[in-house]
This record gives structure tokens, sequence and C-alpha cells, in this order.
């Protein structure tokens, strides 16, 4: 190889700092100040900080019974901390539960509430029973099997509805009128919970409580004994509907209306008849994939296709492609347009120099905040607003107020 092989040329040079110029342009934004994550719609973020807040602070109140009640009506040394108080969805709650358990499924508010403890926490906890040596060597685990009628009478009857009723009255507390009691406690063999309410992906918040029995358990290793119980998000929104729990938007407030911008984010289409009547909670299926992008339209034009972002408190995207297609935003004005419905992500207004601008990875901020919901439009008018939820392969909207 001679040296003019590894000399570049200029045409080279050129394209090589166009490359390292784009890069930076693109990346500059993302590692200033600004705090920029992928929105992921499978795990949507719709359970606020300030709920978070609130039910934290009543469930310590109720470890604090829950430490009474062990400690002299079973007279047993045990003491209860709540560790954490995390959103996910119903699915990912079953999944952290190891089998055979010890569980409960109820009906609460409309909702359902899920009730758990750890195997070690019965048996080795409560009953005393002690862990044993596999193989020499190992360390002393305990073997689970399934519980029998006698052990699942002593959980009913002595942890699981105790505990329920603790749990109504720490509410209770907050509530300005009578709660209605915890209803059809059903102890689960297999920790499926779907007997009140079969949606797998409902999001909701599950609350970790950590027990030490007797002084033990001061290494962290050792604390392996715990009780999980997760509210729906039905149960949530009853919650703060009562005013036990806030949203953090407590005095409604009536903003002004703000005028759509031109450029507009499309999560996906469906159709709705003329006869159907939309109802809160109904949930629309649509034409998207989960996997597919996000579409951009600039003054009524389809232009980009785009993945959708938070940009700190705000929705955005960032361009991953641009479109083939030069389908007009109102050409589904007249109601016999097989997709006469489309939910909007959001909208920003932009001028043409900026739009001139765009390019694949710069990222767009929209006007509306990231837990906002999304908007839903029959012939280019607004109908209702909702929240996105995962229907198999496809997005849907989940409605949550009509316009």
């Amino acid at each position: 190889m001679s040296d003019e092989d590894d000399v570049l040329s200029q045409e080279e040079i050129d394209e090589l700092l166009g490359a390292i110029e784009s890069a930076e342009k693109y990346s500059k934004f993302e590692k200033g100040t600004s705090k920029v994550k992928i929105l992921d719609f499978k795990r949507p973020d719709i359970i606020g900080k300030s709920t978070i807040w609130n039910l934290s602070n009543i469930l310590e109140e109720y470890c604090l019974s829950l430490t009474k009640y062990f400690n002299t009506d079973l007279e047993i040394s045990a003491k209860a901390h709540l560790a954490s108080v995390d959103q996910l969805t119903r699915e990912e709650f079953i999944r952290c539960i190891p089998t055979p358990t010890f569980s409960i499924s109820s009906s609460w508010l409309g909702g359902v509430l899920l009730f758990n403890v750890n195997p070690a926490t019965f048996l080795k906890g409560f009953l005393g029973r002690e862990a044993r040596k596999m193989k020499k060597g190992q360390k002393a685990r305990f073997l689970w099997k399934s519980p029998n009628a006698f052990e699942k009478n002593i959980f009913r009857n002595f942890v699981a509805n105790p505990c329920m009723e603790m749990l109504e009255q720490a509410f209770f507390k907050r509530s300005e009128t009578a709660l209605l009691p915890i209803t059809k406690i059903k102890f689960e063999d297999i920790p499926t919970f779907l007997p009140y309410g079969e949606n797998y992906c409902e999001m909701g918040a599950m609350a970790t409580i950590e027990l030490t029995f007797g002084g033990t358990g001061t290494n962290r290793k050792d604390k392996l004994y715990t009780m999980d119980i997760f509210f729906n998000e039905q149960i949530l929104e009853k919650l703060c509907e009562l005013n036990i729990i806030y949203h953090g938007e407590k005095n409604k407030v009536v903003e002004l209306e703000k005028p759509q911008g031109n450029l507009l984010v499309e999560i996906g289409r469906c159709r709705l008849s003329n006869e159907l009547k939309l109802e809160k909670n109904m949930i629309l299926e649509l034409n998207a994939l989960t996997d597919a992008t996000l579409k951009i339209f600039i003054d009524g034009y389809e232009k980009w296709s785009c993945e959708a972002l938070c940009l700190d408190d705000s929705k955005a995207v960032r361009i991953d492609g641009v479109s083939d297609s030069m389908f007009e935003f109102s050409d589904a004005k007249d109601s016999d347009d097989f997709y006469n419905t489309r939910v909007i992500f959001g909208w920003a207004n932009v001028s043409k120099k900026e739009s001139d601008g765009f390019d694949k990875g710069s990222i767009i901020e929209l006007d509306q905040k990231w837990y906002e919901d999304v908007f839903v439009y029959k012939n280019d008018m607004l109908i209702a607003k909702g929240e996105i939820v995962i229907l198999g392969e496809n997005f849907g909207v989940k409605i949550k107020g009509l316009c």
C-alpha cells in the first residue's frame, strides 16, 4: 500500500468534519442541563409523586398499628417498617411474588386490593419454623411447599384479616366520610389475582413493608421478611376523590384555551361511528403498533416520524426519519372517512425557519407536560382526553374525560 492510499482526500475530510459537527449539534442538547429520557408507553408514570408521598405517610402510621398488633395480640416480637411505595403494573407485582405464596385478593372502593406475605415471613417469622441446610457448605434456606388448610386458616384469621382491618382504619382516620369495608377476601393458591378485573397491564402502587422479628435482621441480607400491598388505579382514584390522598391538584383551575400549534404529533388513528357514545374508561384500539414511530405534521402535512421523549417536565419528540407520505391532517374531515378519529400526543408552534432546521436526531419540545393526557380528535374536533394503554401489539387510548 502506498502513502497516497493512507491520505484522505479533501472530500473525505469535509465529510468527516461534517459528521462530527452534526453529532455535536444533536448531542449538545442532551448533554446540557436538561434531562432527556425515552417515554415508555408500556409503563407510563401515571401515579404522581404527591400521591406516592401521601400514601407513604398513611402507610407509615399503618406500620405502627401492625407493630402494636404483632407485639400485643400475637405476642410476637416484631417491628414493621415501610420500605418503599412504587408504581408498577399488576403483572410486575405478580412476577415478584414467590410461588407457592401466602396471598389474599379482595375488593375495595371499586378496585382491586392485593395482599401478599413472603412465605419466609409467615412460616419462619410468625410460626417460628426454622430453615434447613440443603447440603454441607450451603447457607440455610427454607424449603417452600404449598400451604395446607391449617396454615391457610392461621394466615387468614391472624394475619390477613387483621391487617386488612387495620388498613381500613388507617385510611378511615383521614376520611371525612365512612369508607366501605374491604370485601371478597379470598386466599390465592396461584397468584394470578384476576377475580376483580382482568387487566394485567393496569398500573397501581405497591407498598413493601419490612418486618424484623426478635431483633434479627440487623444485617440487610437477612431481611427476608416482607409484606406487599398492591393498590390498583381505581382505588387510588377513589382515595383522591375522597380527599384522603391528593394528586397535588386539590384546587381545580380552569385554564384559558390554548390555540393548537402548527406542529402536531400523532400517535395513531381509529374509526368512531356517529352512533357510538363515548364513555369514561372506554378503551379505543388504534391502528398504530407499539413498536411503530409517531408521526409529525407540519402545517397540516405529515413530514417526519419520531419517538416520544420526556424533556424535564415536558413532552418532547426526537425525529428519526422523514415521512414518504404527504397525507394532510384535515383529509379525514368528512364523516365517511374510515379513520375519522386521531389521537394527538401533543403540539407546538414553530416557525418555518425552525422547521427547516429540523433533521434526523433533532429534539422538539412540545407545549404539554409529560403527565398531561393525550387528545382525541374526531373530524378535527376535540372530543375526549385519555391515557395511552397497550392492547397486545397495538396502542390504545383509555378515555378519562369527555370534552
